[in-house]
């Protein structure tokens, strides 16, 4: 737990992308932001907080501005991507991809995949359904995530993107992956 001035400096660097797993990663920003947006509409926020999240992102611009080199300015999806290259993504992902998690990360990483390649199979695993969704109806799968032990079969790569206070691929799916021969999972 902090305060004050170190939980503004700590925001701040949060914002600032030096606290990613990938440093300079900045769908912290986004996420901050869609919090922040869900805690004014439901009333949970006040002007302090608009002042401080506004701060914290002009001081976090500030840091990105002057770590600049030393950043590596990608972003997590575009590692996953890189790394799927890596093992030559065209055959990894011949049999199908699925992705787990509708948000920021999720979204992000659909896209990524349905520029690689336009024959794509490419299954979207969500709690609710995704924001981009409709746009993308024509070449994405949509799927539950009960639905997730009959959709695993047939796919070459499972990307989970989804956040999670427990496991999600737990013992209940081992009998669905007994029939996935050669999936790269990656968490």
């Amino acid at each position: 737990s902090l305060r004050g001035f170190q939980a503004f400096a700590h925001s701040a660097m949060l914002l600032s992308g030096l606290l990613s797993q990938v440093a300079g990663e900045n769908h912290i920003v986004a996420q901050v932001k869609d919090a922040y947006a869900e805690a004014d509409d439901n009333r949970w926020s006040n002007a302090l907080m608009k002042e401080w999240l506004a701060s914290a992102l002009y001081v976090s611009k500030r840091i990105r501005n002057e770590a600049g080199a030393a950043l590596s300015y990608i972003e997590v999806e575009d590692v996953c991507m890189n790394y799927l290259n890596s093992i030559g993504l065209p055959d990894a992902t011949a049999g199908g991809v699925m992705v787990i998690g509708g948000g920021a990360l999720g979204r992000a990483l659909v896209e990524r995949f349905l520029k690689c390649d336009e024959r794509l199979e490419l299954t979207w695993v969500h709690r609710s359904r995704p924001k981009a969704a409709e746009s993308l109806a024509d070449r994405v799968e949509l799927c539950r995530f009960d639905e997730l032990a009959s959709r695993l079969p047939g796919n070459k790569v499972l990307v989970c993107a989804a956040t999670c206070d427990r496991p999600l691929l737990d013992q209940s799916l081992a009998g669905s992956f007994a029939s996935c021969d050669d999936m790269h999972i990656i968490d």
